[in-house]
């Protein structure tokens, strides 16, 4: 058995050590009950794509047009602001983050998250304005951006150092699955044409914030955050709810003490630190290779996939059924690939070596694209499998991967 820390107790070393995932069971589970948050995000962004395709919602949103699959169109403008201003909303939550959790801690945080993505669906469930589903979205936004953040933090402050990237990885687990829920939602209604077609998938977002508003309930506040606040000895209580049975009495208090220790420090060493402290000595290497790793992300295309799947197919010859179920598909193959690259990057190869490759095969997915997109049929055979197969190498690398580094 390895360790990660070491002391000294009357004499002999003590360690704190790298036990299983069983061994810390109740930690675990308590990490998968706070990561259901970012299922929301999966489902809101799955259903976004898919009710841009649906008849139902374009018969309201949208515009008649016999030209297209389905027989109706979408605005540009509409459907850029849609997803536009859910992502203005979550910038804005990711301003507004570090000053509400530092005062009100993890779990209100993630509470109040709860009530604002459940007030943006249900602003977008009673409407037919575009006006108002703007403001829905938006608000849904600050609220999936809540979500994302104080869930990932609180695992990571949670976590056993030996297993913050699993804990923390969590994050795609819970987003895949939201995508294939939201998927095979959309699908089973887009044969209808009233308003129920695209307001099941909408109302299916209560489930998240209903089961996390019940589940922060047995969960217990973030020791680091509650130490920070002074409130010492709740956290050694929420320290030992956590760890349960993975650890002695002196392992604890090993652990306890270093975590402490390790706060003092963080705070003797804040008084003169900058943000431009990022930027200077050894830190500048750190920050420029997290800042590369998230412009990996974004500029993968998995956004546009995520987005748009359902529209793209829709406008690349497919039928509405057919490309209704081929985003679910891509959902399916997206979670297999999340599974392969936790996977590798465990047992196998690191992260950088998983990073590498697959956007390497993510760039030969996208030519293989642009070359079919000019040389075959719309919607063909061919391009359809490199669609698959892109989100596929997007799941398991960039997409999936992105954010343990910071974990």
């Amino acid at each position: 058995m390895g360790s990660s820390t070491t002391s000294s107790s009357g004499g002999r070393a003590l360690h704190l050590p790298i036990n299983s995932l069983w061994a810390n069971r109740k930690c675990v589970l308590t990490c998968a009950v706070v990561s259901i948050a970012n299922m929301q995000y999966g489902l809101d962004s799955s259903c976004l794509a898919s009710l841009q395709a649906m008849p139902g919602f374009l018969k309201v949103f949208g515009y008649p047009d016999p030209k297209l699959n389905g027989g109706y169109g979408i605005d540009r403008t509409f459907q850029q602001l849609i997803g536009s201003l859910l992502t203005l909303g979550a910038f804005l939550s990711c301003l507004l983050a570090g000053t509400f959790a530092a005062y009100l801690g993890r779990r209100p945080a993630l509470w109040a998250a709860c009530f604002l993505t459940a007030l943006g669906a249900a602003i977008q469930i009673g409407t037919t304005s575009q006006g108002v589903v703007y403001l829905g979205r938006f608000v849904i936004g600050i609220g999936n951006g809540w979500l994302v953040i104080f869930s990932n933090i609180y695992c990571a402050e949670a976590a056993p150092a030996h297993l913050r990237a699993i804990l923390v990885g969590l994050f795609t687990q819970w987003v895949t699955t939201g995508t294939i829920v939201g998927a095979v939602t959309t699908w089973a209604t887009s044969r209808d044409l009233g308003k129920g077609s695209y307001q099941i998938p909408l109302g299916i977002q209560f489930i998240v914030p209903a089961l996390l508003s019940v589940g922060l309930w047995f969960v217990p506040e973030s020791p680091r955050w509650l130490v920070n606040r002074g409130r010492l000895q709740d956290a050694r209580k929420a320290l030992e709810r956590l760890r349960g049975d993975s650890l002695s009495k002196e392992e604890l208090e090993l652990e306890w003490v270093e975590t402490v220790k390790g706060i003092e420090e963080e705070r003797k060493m804040a008084g003169g630190v900058t943000a431009l402290d990022m930027f200077r000595g050894t830190n500048r290497r750190r920050t420029l290779l997290c800042f590369a790793v998230i412009i990996a992300q974004i500029s993968s295309g998995v956004w546009f996939t995520i987005s748009y799947s359902t529209y793209f197919f829709v406008v690349s010859g497919l039928g509405v059924e057919e490309a209704f179920r081929f985003n679910i598909l891509k959902s399916s193959v997206g979670i297999i690939g999340v599974q392969v690259g936790m996977y590798l990057m465990r047992y196998v190869v690191g992260r950088r070596t998983i990073l590498m490759l697959g956007g390497l095969f993510q760039g030969l997915c996208m030519l293989g694209l642009g070359i079919t997109a000019s040389t075959t049929v719309p919607g063909s055979p061919v391009s359809r499998s490199l669609v698959v197969t892109y989100y596929y190498y997007c799941s398991y690398t960039v997409g999936g991967l992105a954010s343990i580094p910071m974990g």
